[in-house]
């Protein structure tokens, strides 16, 4: 059976923290070419709702190692992007507090910040020029006294409540065909991929899932999906757990028989697992999206977030087809 959006009634937390952590799911930096040649950066920073603390709606920065240097976002707005159920007694979102308890369950906000229009001077070199944004923490323990059973953080890394996010992307050179240079970035000439999808994700274990970021591009470059490491401050990569790597972030056969295999189609982005029993709480993952322009790499993001798994869901059977005579 195959599951896009999950509804169900016991779909809860989609991570946990330590108190005074800032309840980080993860995020992305995305660019836009305007018309006007000016380029314009957008960051997405996915949150959970537990607790007070939060990303902030202040001013946020991204370093680069471009002639731009630092730019500085500017605090956009909220969106709850919570797990949306028809029933409206199932229904969940960050405004509204879980009586007797400290957690929202299954919320999560997306904070976005952009800056204004800037204007980039010069040619990415070959490696490209990368654009980065750090901050404390991942899922840790959890602090939800709603439910006694919710209390996984980050499961395939070790120490996860102090652990950073290290979001990136990277803008490469281009030289078109029949060029002998690379074009300078003055006026801007390419948009990175852009997601579709939100990327707060919630799944119930026992079932096959599909899930896909919806990424595209502007100019129509091809893209290729690939699986990445999660890094932490300083750009190093997170120390996983033993039997995880960034080819292998969720639960598989090697962990129990009955999973399925974990798969991302390279082409189409599509993300598909079936994960039984595993050990409840949230998964750090992350996917390069690389755009290519006349077989050349432009363009890539990478988006860092934490997919949950939850152990006890409400059965979720597939419609019977019936026909009316």
């Amino acid at each position: 059976m195959k599951i896009y959006k999950i509804c169900l009634a016991f779909l809860l937390s989609v991570s946990f923290f330590n108190a005074g952590a800032t309840h980080l799911l993860g995020g992305e930096i995305t660019w836009e070419c305007l018309p006007n040649g000016n380029f314009v950066f957008t960051m997405n920073i996915y949150d959970d709702c537990e607790g007070t603390a939060n990303p902030g709606t202040g001013t946020e920065f991204i370093n680069s190692n471009s002639p731009a240097g630092t730019i500085m976002l500017s605090f956009v707005g909220i969106t709850d992007v919570s797990p949306f159920c028809a029933d409206p007694n199932l229904r969940i979102s960050c405004a509204a507090a879980v009586s007797g308890g400290d957690c929202k369950l299954g919320a999560a906000d997306k904070y976005t910040y952009r800056s204004g229009e800037i204007t980039i001077n010069g040619t990415p070199p070959p490696g490209g020029w990368e654009f980065t944004w750090s901050q404390c923490c991942r899922p840790g323990a959890g602090n939800c006294t709603v439910d006694p059973n919710a209390t996984g953080g980050v499961q395939n890394i070790i120490n996860p409540g102090s652990t950073s996010y290290w979001l990136r992307a990277k803008m490469y050179p281009y030289t078109p065909p029949g060029a002998t240079t690379p074009l300078s970035t003055n006026p801007c000439y390419d948009s990175s991929p852009e997601f579709a999808e939100n990327g707060s994700v919630v799944i119930c274990s026992g079932y096959k899932f599909t899930y896909n970021h919806l990424a595209s591009d502007k100019e129509l470059d091809s893209m290729r999906f690939v699986w990445a490491d999660p890094l932490a401050a300083g750009g190093g990569v997170v120390n996983w757990r033993g039997g995880y790597n960034s080819q292998n972030p969720f639960p598989d056969q090697t962990e129990n028989p009955l999973n399925g295999p974990v798969t991302l189609d390279p082409v189409t982005g599509e993300m598909t697992m079936e994960v039984y029993s595993p050990a409840e709480g949230s998964y750090a993952s992350c996917v390069s999206i690389q755009a290519y322009k006349c077989g050349q790499l432009v363009a890539e993001v990478f988006r860092d977030v934490a997919i949950f798994f939850r152990n006890d869901c409400a059965p979720n059977n597939q419609p019977e087809a019936t026909i009316d005579t």
